[in-house]
């Protein structure tokens, strides 16, 4: 018997010693595990705000109205109003060159704190570091630091123009952009929602549970630990199967068998959990797609010579559907574009996405050139389609840049270029590809030079106006005219309104430009007695002293409030609905009409049109285009203008060319008509000229 105890207890013990060692090293593998998926989450959460700080910081808007110039009501509708709400962010600060802070918000409200003496040492810090940054690096800073005894997520950002505005940056010390996100319950919350991190939760001292990670202030110095509870696999099982083992020792070899399975099956699972920590690293967490780090990772990674192509993706649009519908409808449209994306991808490259509403795919092997361009083509076709999701039909179309490399491009290089042609695409119009051609470089310089001659053209006669007769559709009588800017370029003769408008709009001009065009227009039909269109940019609708500037112009120019038609389109209105209805009811108070132009390709409903009390809806000539020839097109359009008629608005149809289209438009109930078969658009002299006073309402 005692060589069989021996031998029983032997074995025993070394089943014990056995199990206890593989359960123990079960837990350190899976702490290790959970050690990483940590480490990402605070990775992801200074990621997020350098993301942010790219939006808010580096943007021409921002840089005029906050650097050049503090303009208090766009910080508060844009930082103090809208940040706080829309990601949780506990404060925000602007300091000027001097590092004196000119503007700053505790949550949504007006503070008196200084940032440098609120946020402390960490952020000093980071702002030094901030101001030794040149031309050509990256002026961003992401940090924890101490406020109020609290650790907080910083960023520091210096205020610059967009990366491709043409805007050049003024000499001198910059301007900053200071953003604080406390690290509290709720951002613990979320964190161990999304990364499987059990009571994730901040402590101040070193905790005595392995499963911490120390959090560093900017600079070097542990402010305190993020600990949880961690996951214990080879613990639990350890607890499950000793007591059995101890009180059942003649079945020791059973509970070997089953104590050995048990390892296996926690093994794998480590195994599972080590491979999420990875995938959580190098993808996105919305999509599931490989996330910019990982596509830059397999760029890096092509042979020498290897063919590669790259297609660059931006969602046309995606930003309206955000304000319209919200996050979660983008949120949802996002999951859906992936989806159309990957059918279409496939295993002929690899998609990821870069960041925003922006995806790229890699293409690689011998044929990587005509394999983008394929791509790229069927990926156009393919978001023709509207997308049913979120409970609405969205339309949205992408643009996208081709770039292709031999083996002697680095990625950073190859994603550059491809970048320009996707914007390139879309200055063309969007929704369409355009590939890298060297040119594309010197066609932003022509731009740039073009925004420069633009500014030194605007309020001078180089601006100047043409008008388009507006016919009563049943009579034919001229009761109108809409008024059409145009720049006469003293070297390069015409310019297209297609080209310097956009320029206007991003560069800021757009308001300038506009208070020159509604002078002239003003001043040249005061006498006639024809009522006068002209369109509003969304810069204009927006800018703070819009109401002043008609107004004064009207009393300068002496023309007739209720004449002047100032036409806008929806997207004016679905983006903050509250504060548009104030500005039109501020312009409506005073005689002036309003028209909503290019009605039916955008988002507005019945709710809205009554909401707005428009005075006119103008057809989009994408309809007229078709309906004399197209019975379907006709119905649509007739559609439209019953329910106009419906809201007792007057219809307008613009782009009529033909006698078959006017017919057609009468007789579904337009009330005015407008284009080429009534007249081009002429100065107002040929135009007075060629239409009677008989026919002048």
């Amino acid at each position: 018997m005692l060589p069989i105890a021996l031998v029983v207890a032997m074995c025993l013990g070394a089943q014990a010693s056995l199990f206890l060692a593989l359960t123990s090293s079960q837990d350190r593998m899976a702490l290790a595990g959970e050690h990483e998926l940590a480490s990402t989450a605070l990775r992801e959460e200074q990621d997020s705000l350098l993301r942010l700080l790219k939006d808010y910081a580096f943007w021409d808007s921002a840089y005029q109205r906050l650097s050049l110039r503090l303009d208090t009501a766009f910080a508060d509708e844009n930082l103090g109003l809208y940040l706080a709400p829309a990601h949780g962010l506990d404060y925000s600060f602007v300091l000027d060159g001097q590092d004196r802070t000119i503007y700053a918000t505790r949550g949504t409200a007006k503070t008196t704190q200084t940032a440098l003496t609120a946020l402390g040492a960490p952020v000093v810090r980071a702002v030094s570091a901030v101001r030794r940054i040149g031309p050509g690096g990256d002026p961003r800073v992401v940090g924890f630091t101490l406020v109020e005894g609290h650790l907080a997520l910083f960023g520091v950002s210096a205020i610059l123009p967009s990366p491709d505005s043409k805007m050049r940056e003024r000499p001198g010390p910059r301007a900053l952009m200071i953003l604080v996100d406390y690290v509290d319950a709720g951002m613990m919350h979320e964190l161990a929602n999304r990364y499987r991190l059990a009571d994730l939760r901040l402590t101040g001292a070193r905790p005595g549970s392995s499963a911490n990670l120390p959090v560093t202030l900017y600079g070097g110095e542990v402010a305190g630990h993020l600990t949880w509870s961690p996951y214990q696999p080879g613990t639990n099982a350890r607890h499950q199967l000793l007591p059995w083992m101890l009180a059942v020792g003649l079945v020791v070899i059973f509970l070997a068998i089953v104590a050995v399975r048990m390892g296996r099956a926690s093994a794998r699972e480590l195994i599972a959990s080590e491979a999420k920590a990875r995938h959580l690293a190098h993808h996105d967490t919305l999509t599931l797609l490989p996330n910019r780090r990982a596509f830059m990772e397999r760029l890096k990674l092509r042979e020498e010579s290897e063919q590669a192509g790259i297609l660059y993706l931006d969602l046309d649009g995606f930003k309206e559907v955000n304000d319209v519908f919200g996050h979660g409808a983008g949120d949802a449209l996002l999951k859906a574009a992936t989806e159309r994306l990957q059918s279409i991808v496939s295993w002929r490259g690899i998609l990821a996405r870069i960041g925003g509403d922006e995806f790229a795919v890699l293409i690689t092997g011998p044929l990587a050139r005509e394999g983008a361009e394929c791509l790229a083509q069927a990926v156009v076709q393919a978001f023709d389609e509207p997308f049913e999701t979120a409970g609405h039909n969205l339309s949205v179309g992408t643009s996208i840049g081709v770039v292709f490399d031999n083996g002697d491009l680095s990625g950073e290089e190859m994603v550059r270029r491809a970048d320009i042609a996707m914007y390139v695409a879309k200055s063309e119009g969007k929704h369409r590809y355009r590939a890298y051609d060297p040119s594309m470089e010197r066609g932003r310089e022509l731009t740039k030079q073009l925004e420069s001659d633009l500014h030194r053209a605007i309020g001078t006669d180089q601006i100047y106006v043409l008008f388009q007769p507006v016919v009563n559709a049943g009579d034919g009588r001229t009761i109108g005219v809409e008024a059409l800017a145009r720049w006469r370029h003293p070297d390069r003769g015409e310019i297209s309104p297609d080209i310097f408008i956009p320029i206007a709009e991003k560069s800021g001009l757009i308001v300038a430009l506009g208070r020159q065009i509604l002078r002239e227009a003003c001043q040249h039909t005061r006498s006639t007695g024809l009522d006068l269109a002209v369109n509003l940019s969304p810069a204009q609708f927006w800018n703070d002293n819009l109401f002043e500037d008609i107004t004064s112009i009207l009393e300068e120019t002496e023309f007739p409030t209720h004449r002047l038609e100032l036409e806008i389109t929806e997207n004016y209105l679905l983006r903050r609905p509250e504060a548009a209805a104030q500005v039109l009811n501020r312009l409506r108070r005073i005689g002036i009409r309003v028209a909503l132009d290019d009605f039916g390709t955008g988002y507005a409903s019945v709710a809205y049109l009554k909401r707005f009390k428009m005075d006119k809806l103008k057809l989009d000539r994408s309809f007229v285009e078709r309906i004399a020839n197209d019975s379907e097109a006709a119905s649509v359009a007739s559609a439209m203008i019953a329910l106009g008629q419906a809201l007792n608005l007057n219809i307008a149809a613009e782009g009529v060319e033909t006698e078959d289209q006017a017919r057609a438009l009468r007789i579904a109930g337009c009330t005015h008509l407008q284009g080429w078969l009534f007249g081009r658009p002429q100065a107002s002299s040929t135009l007075m000229a060629e239409i009677p006073l008989s026919r002048r309402a």
